[in-house]
């Protein structure tokens, strides 16, 4: 693997330990890095592992849960923010000191902020549990700038980000006092009491499963559904499982769930810095709210200064500049809409460091919803079906689902992967406090279609949180061109000869599954370049003279058939290199 800087930069001569499960016991290997950032590990027998990086002037890196065959880790190291040395200081220090039950690891850092948020001591750990004496240094009354604590300040204590608590209140006294402060961060428990019914919800620690039903377990059976959002609507269901497209949850993203009752909501896990970035993406993100205590809106999400268009929360909005907002704080366990012009960082106003966050691991749940030409709002209905017919066809895999108001705009599309099994399928919304036409208005009509062919059936948009509809058949829409074909047909590929491709062309009296087979001389298949649902009328195919390998087939004879409900017809083509 590699380890670099915020910046992306390679970070030479850092230690890097293996352990089986950090920070328990003692590494099983250590390396360090060479003069371009890259470590290497063999024979390594424990899966899967964790890897620990430190090196002085910056806080430590952790990647966790490393499995067989991974490569090229990367190891994010954030600098140091230096101290402004006075001339007065406190010394702080301890020699038994904790991180998640566990000895103070080598390699930490331990940082000491006034009650204004300057930091104002820093302290590298070279020994197991021990830390100090680390100088708190005392503001310079002899400059304008806040460089320090004055004397009376409590001063906050952060282990490696995380905040300590102490086993003592620490108070700044007088230069040159030396005081015995114990620290102990690591695994807390974040409680949110959720009410029956709907609630937009986040939480402030980082726990260690991410899987959704593991993560949401307090909840049990009060559990009816959880909607989330990254670049595109998400939703898990319980009761429906072969539907859901949410699979895992985090620390950094609002959800919104609904609950049959009271209930609840317990997450254990590590304590995340209130100041993590939380990376946004342009147009509407679902976001978590990380500090302990409350802010007023436009100090909360202050560092998006211009780029914020709109954020909402579950009781109301806040418009920059706008004197009617009605959403005027953000507050612990809930979640919040933000809509922003490009990407950004969203970082909370809060006493502490600042530190990168590892790459968050990619679990596959956004292939499906990030659609490019549609646009993805806050507002959505799902539409899903068991077995999806068309025309009394059964719907196969491969097929593209797409939903459409009565004017044309596309508002939700979906990939099926399974014969027949369709959705959930976002269909969006049209935001209302927004000038562009994004989706469908409460009360209007849309319709689908499938591969490009309009369907005859339509269906209402409700606004409500996590209203879905069920899809069973659908017919094609009935045409009015006069020029549609009454027969099926199968045209001369063009060109023919041909290398290295060639255009099929077929036609079809009514939407219907079809398949185009190519066969060699001697009757073996060589390939199926269509299979799948064919609109009425005209359908082009195109063969790239490759076999079901991937490999270019040789000079000759083939030919091409046009398999269609009881439809079949056969043509000659040739391949000339």
């Amino acid at each position: 693997g590699y380890v670099v800087d915020t910046a992306g930069n390679p970070v030479p001569n850092v230690t890097v330990e293996l352990y089986n499960e950090f920070p328990v016991g003692s590494y099983e290997k250590t390396t360090t890095a060479n003069a371009s950032g890259a470590f290497t590990f063999s024979e390594i027998s424990t899966f899967p592992f964790d890897l620990w990086a430190y090196h002085e002037g910056y806080y430590p890196g952790l990647v966790e849960n490393i499995t067989y065959g991974e490569s090229g880790i990367m190891i994010v190291l954030t600098p140091v923010e230096e101290v402004d040395d006075t001339y007065e200081w406190v010394n702080f220090y301890c020699d038994n000191n904790f991180y998640f039950d566990e000895p103070l690891p080598i390699g930490s850092v331990v940082d000491a902020y006034d009650p204004d948020g300057v930091h104002c001591g820093s302290y590298y750990v070279t020994e197991l549990g021990h830390y100090g004496f680390l100088p708190v240094y005392r503001d310079d009354g002899y400059t304008p700038e806040d460089e320090g604590a004055d004397p009376g300040d409590t001063i906050r204590f952060f282990i490696n980000g995380f905040e300590a608590e102490t086993d003592v209140e620490p108070v700044w006294t007088a230069n040159g006092d030396s005081w015995q402060v114990c620290l102990d961060a690591g695994e807390i428990t974040k409680t949110c009491d959720l009410l029956a019914g709907w609630n937009l919800v986040s939480w402030s620690v980082d726990q260690e499963e991410d899987y959704i039903v593991d993560a949401l377990s307090s909840l049990g059976d009060t559990l009816e559904v959880v909607m989330g959002f990254e670049q595109g609507a998400l939703t898990y269901d319980p009761d429906l499982p072969q539907f859901s497209t949410l699979w895992y949850v985090d620390h950094l993203s609002g959800y919104w769930i609904k609950v049959s009752d009271s209930a609840t909501l317990e997450i254990t896990g590590d304590r995340v810095s209130m100041a993590t970035p939380i990376e946004v993406t342009s147009g509407w993100n679902l976001v978590s709210y990380l500090p302990d205590f409350s802010l007023p809106v436009d100090a909360a999400v202050s560092s998006l200064d211009d780029n914020l268009i709109v954020t909402f929360g579950q009781d109301g909005v806040y418009i920059p500049g706008d004197i009617h907002n009605t959403l005027t704080e953000m507050a612990p366990c809930n979640g919040y809409w933000v809509k922003v012009d490009y990407d950004d960082e969203l970082i909370y106003p809060t006493t502490g460091p600042k530190l990168a966050p590892q790459e968050r691991r990619d679990h596959g749940t956004l292939a499906s919803n990030v659609i490019s030409d549609v646009t993805a709002t806050n507002r959505w209905m799902n539409v899903y079906a068991y077995n999806l017919t068309l025309d009394n066809h059964t719907v196969r895999s491969g097929a593209t689902i797409t939903a459409h108001t009565q004017n044309g705009l596309k508002v939700g599309s979906f990939t099926m992967t399974e014969d027949g099994l369709f959705g959930f399928m976002p269909v969006y919304g049209d935001v209302r406090s927004t000038a562009t036409r994004e989706g469908v208005s409460d009360g209007e009509a849309f319709y689908l279609a499938v591969n490009g062919v309009k369907t005859s059936e339509t269906f209402t948009f409700t606004g409500g949180i996590g209203n879905r509809v069920e899809i069973t058949n659908l017919s094609t829409a009935k045409e009015t061109d006069n020029n549609l074909p009454s027969q099926y047909g199968l045209s001369q590929n063009y060109p023919n000869p041909f290398n290295p491709t060639t255009t099929i062309s077929f036609m079809l009296p009514a939407s219907s599954n079809a398949r185009i087979e190519v066969f060699n001389i001697l009757g073996e298949l060589v390939a199926t370049p269509f299979d799948g649902m064919a609109q009425s009328g005209e359908n082009m195919v195109e063969w790239d003279g490759t076999n079901y390998s991937g490999k270019t087939v040789s000079s000759g004879i083939y030919f091409y058939r046009l398999s269609a409900d009881n439809y079949s017809e056969t043509k000659k083509m040739t391949l000339l290199k």
